[in-house]
């Protein structure tokens, strides 16, 4: 708790409580959004506005302009006129860490005051280093944004900061902050500061790269051998070079570097980190990566993903003519149209295309969907829907976090349940797709192998002037739209950058491991037989009344599985077969325990365990029936339509059994 800040809240909630257009602020002490907001609402009605908003609009400068048109200048020592402009003043001095020679509020502007106004000014780099109070530091009072360093800032980026304040305060509408920080205000300042450098002027100066702002950029190479820029130009676009590698946490250099063989080398290193070509010079592909989440959306690369199925050859075709060799596809993706089809996999490697597992609990995620209680059951899921989809053991599953996380919720939330992720999850390795800020934050936790940055949510503020995670190894970052495949069906593809850090998917397990929710409607039948890899077959079944939805007392699920050759079996009777009761839609899944599986020359049980060996080459069959609670005769095919049967299946290796 800071006195002053405690002071300051004090003064604007008896100052400006009861008028129109202020809401009291917490007394708390401690400076946050709602006492500067409060300050700012104080400001507006001083210059007589009374819809006041938590924003410095076109309005609240006008008005500034309008009567400060020179700025707010300081007192004369024997000037004695109070002013509640300066007490506010003041109070947003002291709530951004500033003293002004006073221990009270006086509502004055000496030399004190002053003194705190010019000791922002030099932290925030500004060329003009005299007390008055201009239009952009009165901007600055009434933000969040800090102009000292804060214990996660690096002085490199700090350095920056100031020196684009220093360069170009006139240009980007405010100053940005000099926390060392490189976030979105940093980045969107930047942009701007290459737009000047481009010749772009007035409302045109907005950050956005748009068309025009690339065109030009495109003709901006570092250093330039073509001469068809001027060598202050050049030396301008160098400059904000550098500081576009300082963003990015390329710091290993002075600020006053000129362009030598450490800059060079620093360049390339950029390059190869984000998979460019590496020409040692910061050409457009680098600009666009150095300022952009995306980078240059029209370079090649090796990797797509996409949520429709390869099952047309034409689309296959057009991985191949794109030299698309590593593709991301959803082995839960909360869509039938989403996820990998059975054998999908086979399909891809077999024409030369590696696979990248991605794991997303439903078509869109949303925070609650990340409670520890669901890391468990997504570890369990993720585990069957990989053996199902035959993907080796370590393979790398990515975990989607396809959402915009904020900080906050990214500790409180996303961090715990990849840490009970990492403690359910068996066989394989996990991945990371989502922002560079909550991909980072999570690897840096040590929760995550490597990640699959979502780089294409470009209005994500998880990207937004967050550098690259280090050891990424997967970035999406453009769409291609309305691909026709044969069937004259659109279909789209994103482009994604592929590091070769970590592995892919480049092999599939010979035979299932897995056969999930097999639905079968009741009567009498056989599924299809399946030859299983593994040596263990475990079962669980659920069987539910479709027409009541109500438990069923008078009825049972008959469910047996055995072997199609008897030869290959090993030397005992394994045999699963069990009666389920039949339930409400919804009812639990029912293992088969405590298998009584053989019998020794004296006719004693020997073996009583949960699952059922089996022998590669064999044929598993599935056999079920409806039968009779009462008497065990098995009803009619047509009495057995009422009850659906879903039964999951896996199997494992055991390195015990030969």
């Amino acid at each position: 708790m800071d006195e002053m800040v405690l002071k300051s809240q004090q003064w604007v909630n008896q100052n400006y409580t009861g008028k129109e257009g202020y809401t009291p602020v917490d007394e708390d002490g401690y400076t946050g959004s709602e006492t500067v907001n409060g300050l700012l609402r104080a400001f507006q009605i001083e210059l007589g506005i009374t819809a006041t908003s938590s924003n410095f609009g076109p309005t609240t400068t006008a008005r500034f302009n309008e009567r400060f048109p020179n700025g707010i200048q300081q007192q004369a020592d024997g000037d004695e006129a109070e002013d509640n402009i300066y007490g506010i003043i003041q109070c947003a001095c002291w709530c951004k860490g500033y003293p002004t020679g006073s221990s009270e509020i006086t509502k004055h502007f000496y030399g004190g005051t002053g003194n705190g106004i010019q000791m922002l000014k030099a932290d925030a780099g500004c060329s003009d280093t005299s007390s008055t109070v201009t239009l952009n530091i009165m901007k600055a009072l009434m933000s969040m944004i800090q102009f000292q360093q804060v214990s996660s800032g690096s002085s490199r980026v700090r350095e920056m900061q100031q020196f684009i304040n220093r360069i170009y305060e006139s240009y980007i509408d405010g100053l940005i902050p000099c926390d060392g920080v490189y976030g979105r205000e940093t980045n969107l300042g930047l942009k701007k500061a290459i737009q000047v450098m481009l010749g772009f002027e007035g409302s045109d100066v907005d950050g956005s790269f748009g068309p025009g702002t690339t065109a030009a950029l495109k003709q901006i190479t570092i250093p330039n051998a073509s001469g068809t820029i001027s060598t202050s130009q050049e030396k301008e676009a160098f400059n904000l070079g550098k500081c576009a590698l300082y963003g990015n946490g390329y710091t290993s250099f002075a600020f006053d570097t000129e362009w030598n063989d450490t800059m060079r080398n620093i360049v390339l290193l950029f390059q190869r980190d984000y998979r460019l070509t590496p020409t040692a010079k910061i050409d457009y592909d680098t600009w666009m990566s150095l300022m952009l989440s995306t980078g240059n959306p029209e370079r090649s690369c090796e990797g797509g993903d996409t949520i429709y199925t390869m099952t047309k050859n034409n689309r296959l075709q057009y991985l191949k003519s794109h030299n698309i060799s590593v593709l991301g596809r959803y082995i839960n993706g909360g869509t039938e149209q989403k996820e990998l089809y059975e054998d999908e996999i086979k399909t891809l490697i077999d024409n030369n295309i590696k696979l990248v597992p991605i794991y997303q609990k439903n078509g869109e995620v949303t925070l609650s969907d990340f409670t520890q209680g669901y890391a468990e059951t997504d570890a369990e899921e993720a585990y069957k829907r990989a053996r199902f989809h035959r993907i080796p053991k370590n393979s790398i599953i990515y975990f989607a976090v396809d959402m915009d996380v904020l900080d906050p919720d990214i500790s409180g939330t996303i961090i715990p349940y990849f840490k009970k992720l990492n403690e359910k999850f068996k066989d394989y390795k996990i991945g990371i797709y989502g922002t560079r800020n909550v991909c980072s934050q999570v690897m840096n936790a040590g929760y995550a192998e490597t990640c699959y940055v979502s780089d294409l949510s470009t209005g994500y503020s998880g990207n937004m002037g967050f550098k690259m995670p280090t050891d990424w190894n997967l970035d999406q970052f453009a769409e291609i739209k309305g691909i026709v495949d044969d069937n004259n069906v659109k279909w789209n593809l994103c482009k994604v950058a592929y590091s070769h850090k970590f592995d892919v998917v480049d092999s599939y397990t010979d035979r299932d491991y897995f056969e999930g929710n097999i639905q079968l409607t009741g009567g009498i039948n056989t599924s299809i037989a399946r030859d299983f890899g593994g040596d263990k077959l475990r079962v669980k079944v659920n069987a539910y009344d479709v027409t009541t939805g109500e438990n069923r007392d008078d009825i049972l699920a008959h469910v047996k599985i055995v072997a199609e050759d008897k030869t290959l079996m090993y030397p005992y009777n394994d045999v699963y077969e069990t009666d389920i009761p039949v339930e409400g839609q919804g009812g639990k899944y029912y293992g088969f325990d405590n298998l009584i599986t053989g019998i020794d020359e004296n006719g004693n049980f020997i073996y009583q365990r949960d699952y059922m060996r089996i022998k590669p080459n064999n044929q598993y069959h599935i056999e079920y029936s409806i039968i009779s609670a009462t008497d065990g005769h098995i009803l009619s095919e047509s009495e057995g339509q009422i009850v659906n049967i879903h039964i999951i299946i896996e199997t494992e290796d055991d390195p015990y059994i030969g």
